[in-house]
């Protein structure tokens, strides 16, 4: 039985890279073993296919890293083409040995198919930085489309600019080709001025607009977004910033997010990364496990995320829980409860759940509350637990450990909570949790330390009615290992 946040078992998933092709979601990504892409990891691509994004055939390695004095001594994000019969994969190259002795810098490669599974890699192309605009160290991720406009193959690539402040540098270069193999570097697609590095650009087109997503790490590692009306732009911010009050999709952690698309519904992938040790003290590290993310364009032009249907579907086997409220004014039972604790604090336990669940509940109230929410992971002995919160006051969702000796433990995300009214939806499994809220935002995080079945109810300095409390296990209710 796969893990709905997948990860191979005997490594982890960076930088993933969709492609549709025939019914199947054939996802590519960078493999890492020891989950340190700073310690000159050799880096292979894998390729898994999916349909569903419950279940996971993995198809191995679909192209390996070059020896110790070729370009690619650690393959690099990229992309995958489709052009007369023959699937094209761009990657990048680095080899961090010759870099040292002032050799070459990263480069772009080429390998094509027929097949998506067979993969030859061609000597033939190697694009390297012009490097009287770009940095050359820089120079990977490699996005490839065709523009009806400019006409041909277009390239879009992580690069740097040779001017500007050092930390302020990054920016898209773009390169076209009549071939596939001879690229021409044309211009810089886009250049903010505000970021060491736009990694892993996408772009895509919904409804009327374009889009174009990155990922950047200057203060935060995040994956954001722009819009415009065309493939020029201008790129600028979504909507009013998004009715989440910012232009990304996910929290801090989720990351390198690129989208692919059915034809009908296009889906966000990216990773979740993991903590050293597998403790919430842990340091961040490169890699860790896929999140899936639905988008929803909004009518301002901005993106939503909620789950996947079929993710949903998978979370159909109801699991039954009692109430036992222990701190403030609560009536009801079971999946319809009000608390009311204008000057104090309300907990109701529901007893303890599954190891892989979902839990969803609609929260409502009339006079605000500081926060309300669900605990998980609640021990009895301790107390200890996660929070999953709202903070109305705010408009903040929260997802952080009680009591919290680990600060690093939280995260949050803005969140319009102006209506008086809140739809949760939270899936867990081992270390990963994913949040959304109304179907607009979604706020993933690791959760190590605490151990506990537990859950409850909460809120406090207010009135909340938590109605439609459901919990659900996966359809065969089989509890699965590790994430």
């Amino acid at each position: 039985m796969s893990r709905i946040f997948y990860r191979p078992d005997d490594g982890w998933t960076g930088d993933f890279i969709p492609f549709f092709w025939e019914g199947e979601f054939h996802l590519f990504y960078l493999k890492g073993y020891h989950r340190d892409v700073h310690q000159d990891e050799p880096l292979p691509w894998y390729h898994i296919g999916t349909k569903d994004f419950i279940n996971f055939t993995d198809y191995g390695e679909a192209l390996g890293p070059g020896g110790d004095d070729d370009p690619d001594r650690s393959l690099l994000t990229g992309s995958i083409y489709h052009h007369d019969g023959t699937f094209h994969m761009f990657f990048g190259g680095r080899n961090r040995l010759l870099q040292e002795q002032g050799g070459r810098g990263q480069v772009i490669l080429h390998a094509t198919s027929r097949d998506l599974m067979e993969w030859k890699k061609d000597p033939d192309t190697l694009v390297e930085a012009d490097t009287s605009r770009y940095e050359k160290i820089d120079w990977r991720d490699a996005f490839v489309y065709n523009d009806p406009i400019l006409g041909g193959h277009q390239m879009l690539v992580t690069a740097r600019q040779k001017e500007d402040p050092a930390a302020q540098r990054g920016c898209i270069a773009r390169l076209g080709s009549s071939d596939l193999q001879n690229w021409r570097t044309q211009d810089t697609f886009w250049a903010p001025g505000s970021d060491y590095s736009l990694e892993c650009p996408d772009l895509f087109r919904m409804g009327d607009r374009w889009y174009l997503m990155y990922s950047v790490f200057t203060e935060e590692r995040l994956t954001r977004y722009r819009t415009g009306p065309s493939l020029e732009g201008p790129w600028e911010l979504p909507g009013d910033a998004g009715a989440s009050g910012d232009d990304t999709l996910d929290g801090r952690y989720w990351y390198a997010a690129k989208t692919a698309s059915d034809g009908e519904k296009r889906y966000a992938f990216g990773w979740l990364a993991s903590r050293r040790g597998e403790v919430d003290a842990g340091e961040w590290e490169w890699a860790g496990n896929l999140v899936v993310h639905e988008l929803v364009q909004r009518p301002d032009g901005s993106l939503g995320v909620k789950p996947p249907d079929t993710l949903l579907e998978e979370f159909k086997k109801i699991y039954r829980f009692s109430s036992s409220p222990l701190t403030g004014e609560w009536t009801g039972m079971g999946r319809n409860q009000r608390v009311d604790v204008p000057l104090g604090s309300g907990w109701c336990n529901l007893g303890y759940g599954p190891e892989v669940y979902r839990f969803s509940m609609i929260l409502k109230w009339t006079s605000a509350p500081r926060t309300c929410g669900v605990a998980i992971r609640l021990d009895d002995e301790t107390g200890a637990h996660y929070q999953i919160r709202l903070e109305p006051r705010e408009n903040r969702l929260v997802i952080a450990s009680r009591p919290r000796p680990h600060e690093s433990t939280r995260v949050e995300r803005k969140v319009d909570l102006s209506g008086g009214e809140a739809r949760l939806t939270a899936f867990v499994e081992d270390s990963v949790v994913v949040v959304y809220v109304n179907d607009e935002i979604a706020l993933s995080n690791r959760l190590y330390d605490h151990k506990g079945r537990g859950l409850a109810l909460f809120a406090d300095h207010g009135s909340v009615n938590f109605t439609h409390v459901e919990i659900a296990e996966r359809r065969d209710g089989k509890e699965d290992g590790k994430s």
